[in-house]
């Protein structure tokens, strides 16, 4: 993650966001959008079934 380990207290634009809970929250709409596609594949293909 970017923890900005190293960084000068100083200068506050070396990590201007919070990008570990970005990181995440992208990380996690990935995921979300991943299981809604299997649950969705496998609905389609339950109906096709009987």
């Amino acid at each position: 993650m970017a923890a900005g380990i190293g960084r000068r207290a100083d200068n506050p634009s070396l990590l201007p966001l919070d990008y570990g809970r970005n990181l995440l929250v992208v990380l996690g709409l990935i995921a979300l959008v991943a299981a809604l596609t299997v649950i969705a594949l496998r609905l389609r293909e339950s109906r096709r079934r009987g």
